[in-house]
């Protein structure tokens, strides 16, 4: 978190990792640290249960950013039970609203996908609404789409699946300035995608703009529940009650 001292201010830029459990997310800060920092799943339940900040001060390589220090957040994944949904979403609400109010820029949001997935889930496709509603259209410009287990399946199956979430299920994101990027496991490639958000940030450092639920929360004053992501949560859940209680019917 920033330091606020009255003869000097230290500014923080941090950079938010989203995306389903399991696509990575802990394992591409370690891999940038070169070191274990976090706890890393190997199956569907995630390790992360909280947001984790993860400070880098120095930044390397952007000598002139000299009294910034950048804070990698790893969060916890969007999964299927509703009650833990919304607990997720409200820690990282509350996290950006005091991150927001205390002037912490966010340079950036990594959307990481693992691209050796045969299906587009029901659960990938609501971590993706509330990821999009979280942005906001706005600061779509903020956001990189990082594939991972890139090679596990045959490149030709990579690429087919790559150009079918371009053309589909981010394609609207892209459109709105979105980016995608393939992240192949090492601490170079992670540190190339890191280097993509150091560079905008630098180049709109006097222009940064908040997230849509950063506006919501603190410049409208609304609750989390009524931000565009709570409200696309809880429709999600009204609907999988209702096909819940047509198969009882059915049964």
């Amino acid at each position: 978190m920033p330091s606020w001292k009255a003869e000097r201010r230290q500014i923080s830029s941090s950079r938010l990792i989203l995306g389903p459990t399991g696509a990575g997310k802990s394992t591409f800060i370690n891999t940038a640290l070169n070191k274990e920092e976090l706890e890393v799943g190997h199956n569907l339940t995630s390790c992360t249960t909280k947001l984790q900040p993860v400070i880098i001060d120095p930044i390397p390589g952007f000598p002139h950013l000299k009294g910034y220090r950048l804070v990698l957040v790893d969060t916890p994944g969007f999964n299927d039970t509703f009650t833990e949904d919304v607990h997720v979403l409200e820690n990282i609400a509350t996290w950006l609203a005091e991150s927001y109010r205390k002037k912490m820029v966010v340079v950036g949001v990594l959307y990481l996908h693992d691209i050796s997935l045969k299906r587009f889930t029901g659960t990938a496709r609501r971590n993706l609404g509330i990821f999009s509603r979280i942005c906001g259209n706005a600061a779509l410009n903020k956001v990189i789409f990082a594939t991972t287990n890139c090679g596990i399946v045959p490149a030709e199956a990579d690429e087919r699946h790559e150009a079918e979430m371009r053309s589909t299920h981010w394609k609207t994101m892209l459109d709105m300035g979105a980016e995608v990027h393939r992240f192949s496991g090492n601490s170079t490639s992670a540190w190339d995608i890191i280097n993509v958000f150091l560079e905008r940030a630098d180049t709109h450092r006097n222009n940064p703009g908040p997230l849509q639920i950063q506006r919501e929360l603190v410049d409208e004053g609304i609750t989390v529940h009524d931000t565009n992501a709570g409200k696309f949560l809880r429709k999600m859940k009204e609907k999988l009650t209702y096909i819940a209680q047509i198969q009882c019917v059915v049964q």
